[in-house]
């Protein structure tokens, strides 16, 4: 299924939400600057900044906001990229005990975990 990017979904959300919630609010900001479900903001994935929004935007109500919050569901329920680097083992402490450190270029936030 072909989804909107997150991007054009805050845009409507912020068009909608007159008052945004504080708790959801940065998250909102962050959805800006997202297109689809394998980008990241930051350190963290688009996947965890959507979710996190919906965990804020409770106070969020309407007809725009059901029909929104199931669009992003959907998109959150989807099947995540698949990554070519083992993140179990970066984060194990064994991993970290060694004298060459867990390091990826595109995973340099997980020693912030």
């Amino acid at each position: 299924m072909n989804y909107r990017n997150i991007s054009e979904i805050a845009a409507e959300i912020r068009r909608d939400w007159k008052k945004v919630n504080s708790a959801a609010f940065p998250y909102l900001q962050a959805m800006q600057c997202l297109n689809t479900m394998q980008d990241s903001y930051g350190c963290d994935s688009a996947l965890s900044i959507v979710s996190y929004f919906l965990c804020n935007a409770g106070s969020w109500k309407g007809e725009t906001a059901k029909r929104v919050k199931a669009e992003l569901k959907a998109m959150c329920a989807g099947k995540p990229q698949k990554t070519n680097i083992n993140l179990h083992q970066i984060r194990s402490k064994r991993t970290f005990r060694n004298s060459e450190p867990a390091y990826h270029p595109d995973y340099t936030c997980l020693w912030l975990r």
